[in-house]
């Protein structure tokens, strides 16, 4: 009957929809997760980066500015890459070559998964309204993009600093001695698999495979949609055969119409 074939449309759309909020975290697996670290000159990016690398990649300076290009590296952190960039420090400035690195530390926002906005925990006036943070921030929410707050230089200023260490998307290190960057590893790892953790979850990893299920929702959606408005089987059958095509694209095979007609001779759906 109709609510039969209802209710198993509404499974086999459940099982899609499934799959396609899994194609996020297959595309971390197989490219990785693309970081940002951005914040203003000497709040401690740089640091933050070779503390997460393990190495001193990048050049540590207390002169302001050193950084004017983007330094890009990789780290696996429990077998998941992460794409690190580096970026010049966020200030207004005259400076054309340091300009430069400015807007490329915009662009490089842009592109990421997440931004680590870095923010030396001394700066106590901090609210998120300062023109460059809110620029910044702006861009996070217009490209989609995960904002996390890194109160950095817990090992000079950090004494009145909350003792959680994490709240929400707020953490709370010292780059320098390495306190709470574990707290920040988890962090980066939750924004990378979400709750897709487990050995038996399936990923779809291939952007095609991605697009066929699109597509296979879609058809889904209208199959049901013809069902519950009471028309004909035979238009109901048109929408199933899109999807099932569509489906067919991933897994090399395209149904038959004998699997079609099975499933109206057991539903009666004209009746």
């Amino acid at each position: 009957n109709r609510k039969a074939l209802d209710d198993r449309l509404s499974e086999a759309l459940s099982v899609v929809e499934k799959l396609l909020a899994s194609y996020s975290v297959g595309r971390v697996y197989k490219e990785g997760l693309r970081v940002t670290i951005a914040g203003k000159p000497n709040a401690g990016k740089s640091s933050l980066l070779n503390r997460l690398l393990r190495e001193d990649r990048a050049i540590v300076s207390a002169t302001p500015g050193t950084t004017r290009d983007t330094i890009s590296e990789s780290v696996v952190i429990d077998g998941v890459l992460f794409r690190l960039t580096d970026t010049a420090g966020l200030r207004e400035t005259a400076d054309l070559i340091e300009k430069e690195g400015v807007e490329r530390a915009q662009k490089e926002a842009e592109l990421a998964d997440a931004v680590l906005l870095v923010v030396d925990i001394a700066e106590e006036y901090y609210n998120g309204t300062e023109p460059l943070y809110l620029r910044l921030s702006e861009v996070c929410d217009r490209s989609g993009v995960r904002l996390m707050k890194v109160w950095n230089k817990m090992d000079l200023h950090g004494a009145e600093a909350p003792r959680d260490r994490e709240d929400g998307d707020a953490f709370y290190i010292s780059a320098l001695t390495g306190e709470g960057i574990d707290f920040l590893r988890k962090g980066l790892l939750r924004i990378a698999l979400g709750d897709q953790t487990g050995e038996s979850s399936v990923v779809v990893t291939n952007s095609r495979h991605r697009d066929a299920l699109a597509r296979a929702r879609k058809s889904l959606n209208l199959a049901q949609e013809t069902l519950r408005s009471g028309k004909s089987g035979e238009f109901v059958a048109l929408d199933l055969r899109a999807g099932l095509n569509s489906l067919g694209e991933i897994t090399g095979e395209i149904t038959t119409e004998d699997v079609l007609n099975n499933i109206f001779s057991k539903f009666c759906v004209g009746k």
